[in-house]
């Protein structure tokens, strides 16, 4: 057997299981939606994908040290016949340097053509978290119900009550996505049978997927006008908000990290 072939055809695979894999991050809803709606694409949920894709990244890396070790001999000879033209930075080798550099820059600092394909991949996870919908609060699916009654303020006995009359199968234990399993469901459509157990709240924000909100549909959710909102995030230094606008864009245009850096600001006017 030929093991340099082995490995060159094995990083080859990899490389197709990772770009496969990195398709499936790249269109697969935020990861709380996924894990509360029980996502799956072609046969694997979001976790999978994920886990596939490191473990192909990885070996991938692993191979192409043998991939070295084995064609050291030639890599070294043509590395001494190419020295020189190194040093004297051939075209070939300035232009590939300047297209990854460039493409680095430019998707770090968020800028044209490549934040188009992160704004892309935003829209096809918010796409999903719409047809979806989103989780209560972050992770949801992995409280029972004591806490899960306790974060949302549905009455826990009402709660055991109206799941024991749907006939669902679960003990006080048990956390929502272990129920779900249990009873052939997704923790949204566990949610969904307690729904109207929900109390009915003002004035508050949701605790996860504000980003995606537009600034026009954040002062609703208030029970404020877009104009005080935004006249108010003027007021923290915020500029250039706009009632359309979303509250990511408008995050990322005034220099945040992240966008939930500008949703604490705004939970914080009204708290």
């Amino acid at each position: 057997m030929k093991w340099r072939r082995v490995v060159s055809l094995s990083m080859f695979f990899f490389i197709i299981v990772a770009s496969y894999t990195g398709i499936g991050l790249y269109i697969a809803p935020h990861g709380r939606v996924a894990y509360w709606s029980n996502w799956y694409f072609l046969g694997l949920s979001k976790e999978e994908y994920g886990e596939i894709h490191t473990v192909a990244s990885i070996l991938f890396m692993f191979l192409a040290i043998f991939h070295i070790w084995y064609n050291w001999g030639p890599i070294k000879q043509y590395m001494r016949k190419k020295a020189g033209e190194a040093l004297k930075m051939p075209k070939e080798l300035l232009v590939s340097t300047s297209v990854i550099v460039l493409v680095v820059l430019l998707t770090y600092f968020r800028l044209p053509p490549m934040v188009q394909i992160v704004q892309l991949g935003d829209f096809v996870k918010d796409t999903w978290a719409e047809r979806l919908g989103e989780p209560p609060y972050g992770h949801a699916e992995l409280s029972n119900l004591k806490q899960f009654s306790k974060k949302t303020g549905i009455d826990l006995t009402s709660a055991m009550a109206r799941l024991r009359e749907k006939g669902i199968d679960f003990s006080g234990k048990d956390d929502l996505k272990t129920i779900a399993i249990k009873n052939n469901m997704t923790p949204k459509q566990i949610l969904d049978l307690m729904r109207d157990l929900l109390p009915r709240e003002r004035g508050a924000l949701p605790e996860t997927g504000v980003g995606r909100m537009t600034i026009g549909s954040v002062a609703k959710a208030l029970g404020i006008s877009p104009d005080v909102l935004i006249s108010q995030l003027e007021e923290k230094g915020v500029k250039g908000a706009q009632a359309e606008m979303k509250v990511k864009d408008v995050a990322y245009k005034n220099g945040f990290g992240h966008p939930h850096e500008l949703v604490l600001i705004i939970k914080k006017l009204y708290e």
